[in-house]
């Protein structure tokens, strides 16, 4: 049996390599959206607390609605790269 490992080529990855590969990767997917939850649950408290202090000023809340749009692609953004590599 030849190794190509010293060569550099490419080679078929086992069953078992395979499985280590996309658990890991489903893995870190998982701890990214848990970490994402965390951070939205503070960052939506500290919404609630900046929409009270404005009196629901509308200017306020789009602000806040547009921040959360932003956050929302972000974190979509770092999950689905996360499960795809």
């Amino acid at each position: 049996m030849q190794s190509t490992d010293c060569r550099g080529e490419l080679r078929t990855l086992s069953e078992d390599e395979l499985r280590q590969v996309t658990g890991g990767n489903s893995a870190l997917a998982a701890a990214f959206r848990s970490i994402f939850a965390g951070i939205n649950a503070v960052v939506h408290a500290v919404e609630g607390l900046i929409i009270k202090a404005s009196h629901n000023d509308p200017k306020v809340v789009a602000g806040i609605n547009t921040f959360n749009k932003v956050g929302l692609g972000i974190e979509n953004v770092a999950v689905g790269i996360a499960s795809v590599v």
